[in-house]
């Protein structure tokens, strides 16, 4: 029945945002548009941190070309990700109630932005009608369903061969510049004493030698927790191999990461996302379920293994982007038919890599 209900809803959604995008059409524009250092822009990303992380990269490179005041609309599950980031001039959080959102509005009204621009590789019913009703000249996305929203649209490059990350970085060509993956790097602003209070927390497992893994057990949702005896048989698998461990999670799950180690000092949560995000820094590898962390390591050039949920989509998956990684997909839509021997097949010789490497002082 929940199913069924749950599909009455997504037609209705249907029906109502192509009604909305009827009597909501946008004129077509020459593309592309100038802007300058002196041009307003506004961003949205909502949802959650790794849909912010992925945004970062074209970001970065619209203000260094453009030199454009730069804004950003997010949630309040990922507003932190954009916090002080130095391209950023400013950071609003999108509300749901209705007068929340009536202010809101007002307040984006109020800066005359030159330009909007959609940053969500899907369609966000949400950000549509918002763009939709605000009175702002340009507005671009990648090309979608809701195209009649906007005055310029870029074509979206296959998802299922294109990292998200490039997906993004697209809409570059609205400004005239078209950047070479290694162009594309995941920034946030982390401060020094976020980087030396992580530093003081891992520097008893940072031993010479020894690699230090990162075990991520968090992911966001239950469906992509691999299981407690498995994270207790990946503990153990470890430590016969003398490497160093620790456990990193959501303040929310430090119960369960309890029940994987005994060694409770190897457990490590922050509620700063800074400072969470400064950990990795001093990790050697991670291995993880949730593509945010996975984000964070690749930042920081460390190599990751990951678990994945790849049900009911053909969209490449989020790997780390221009990070060496290795990983287990599952056609399920959760991670418990990935038995702990489908994981050390191949996590066994990208980690005895990386083992050898450390030993040998490489790194």
């Amino acid at each position: 029945m929940s199913e069924f209900i749950k599909n009455i809803e997504n037609t209705a959604k249907r029906f109502i945002l192509k009604a909305y995008i009827a009597t909501h059409k946008a004129q077509r524009r020459d593309f592309p548009f100038t802007v300058s250092a002196e041009s307003k822009i506004l961003l949205i990303r909502l949802n959650k941190i790794g849909d912010a992380l992925v945004t970062t990269p074209f970001i970065r490179l619209l203000k260094q070309h453009t030199g454009a005041q730069l804004t950003i609309l997010a949630d309040k599950k990922n507003h932190f990700v954009y916090k002080n980031h130095p391209d950023i001039h400013q950071v609003y959080i999108y509300e749901k109630k209705p007068e929340k959102l009536r202010e809101l509005t007002r307040k984006l009204e109020e800066e005359k932005f030159d330009a909007v621009i959609d940053l969500h590789d899907d369609v966000s019913n949400t950000v549509s009608m918002l763009i939709g009703s605000l009175q702002i000249s340009v507005k671009a996305a990648l090309e979608k369903i809701t195209a009649p929203l906007f005055t310029h649209t870029v074509t979206k490059k296959d998802p299922s061969v294109t990292h998200v990350i490039e997906r993004c970085a697209a809409l570059s060509t609205l400004f005239g510049f078209s950047p070479e993956p290694s162009e594309l790097k995941i920034s946030l602003s982390i401060s020094d004493e976020a980087f030396s209070s992580a530093g003081e927390k891992l520097k008893d497992f940072r031993k010479s030698g020894r690699l230090l893994t990162a075990i991520n057990i968090s992911a966001g949702s239950p469906a992509r927790y691999w299981g407690t005896d498995r994270y207790i048989q990946l503990i153990r698998w470890l430590k016969e191999k003398e490497t160093e461990y620790i456990v990193i999670s959501d303040p929310k799950d430090k119960l369960h990461a309890e029940t994987v180690t005994e060694e409770k000092e190897r457990i490590i949560t922050t509620p700063s996302f800074e400072e969470f995000a400064a950990l990795f820094k001093y990790i050697d590898l991670l291995f993880s379920p949730d593509t945010a962390t996975i984000h964070l390591a690749s930042m920081f050039g460390k190599p990751v293994f990951g678990l994945y949920v790849w049900y009911n989509t053909t969209d490449v998956v989020w790997y780390p982007y221009n990070s060496d990684y290795e990983a287990v997909i599952t056609k399920d839509p959760n991670l418990d038919n990935i038995s702990f021997e489908d994981v050390t097949t191949k996590f066994n010789p990208f980690l005895e890599k990386y083992i050898h490497a450390k030993r040998s002082t490489i790194l």
